[in-house]
């Protein structure tokens, strides 16, 4: 299969850049270029996750027709995301076949929401972008996100970016 866009070489920087930004260097992270066949839908990035594992493979289309770092930095986006949207997701499902109804409505703000984090990330000055430091004066040192402990669960990140958001709205 020929791949058209940037190297897998750049792609994998790329990925690294991202991986420490979001703080997730204890993940297992790699990417495979994949030909997407639905007919219905033109497909850019995917990812698979092993959340018991903390490992996931980003999908990349070899025929990429969107900025390829900005579809890594959303599906990572995805990965952050990942617990809180299975919780959210099971409870849609429960009164919803997937796809209908609330499912349907559900997956399309999850869609918006992912596409928004990764705008506010990729658009971040270097200072507003997350870097890991630790907070001193305990036995354990704790990881922050500009002072702020780095628990990177849905709700925190959501709360993260949205502090985020604010700074860059004021």
């Amino acid at each position: 299969m020929i791949k058209e866009g940037l190297s897998l070489t750049e792609l994998k920087k790329i990925l690294k850049k991202w991986q420490t930004n979001l703080l997730l260097k204890d993940w297992v992270l790699s990417i495979k270029i994949v030909e997407f066949r639905r007919k219905d839908f033109r497909q850019s990035g995917d990812i698979k996750v092993d959340l018991k594992n903390k490992k996931a493979i980003i999908l990349l289309t070899n025929k990429p027709f969107k900025n390829e770092e900005k579809v890594i930095v959303h599906e990572l986006s995805h990965l952050l995301l990942w617990e809180f949207d299975h919780f959210c997701e099971k409870i849609a499902l429960k009164t919803n076949k997937p796809f209908e109804g609330d499912h349907d409505k559900y997956m399309g703000k999850l869609e918006e929401t992912v596409s928004e984090l990764t705008k506010i990330l990729i658009s971040s000055p270097v200072a507003l972008r997350p870097t890991a430091t630790f907070a001193t004066g305990s036995r354990r040192a704790k990881p922050t996100i500009n002072g702020t402990p780095n628990t990177f669960h849905g709700t925190h990140l959501l709360s993260w970016a949205t502090r985020i958001t604010k700074r860059r709205l004021l």
